[in-house]
């Protein structure tokens, strides 16, 4: 049983891993979008 816990943890954390380097991805497009739309 502990050891499912810890696997369940393990995923959840590369999950929020993935979700937060996909945002950081998404905001560094946005912004040289921004900026080409500018120039």
């Amino acid at each position: 049983m502990k050891e499912l816990l810890l696997q369940t943890k393990s995923n959840v954390e590369k999950i929020i891993f993935e979700i937060r380097t996909i945002k950081n991805t998404l905001s560094n497009m946005g912004k040289e979008h921004n900026f080409s739309m500018l120039y």
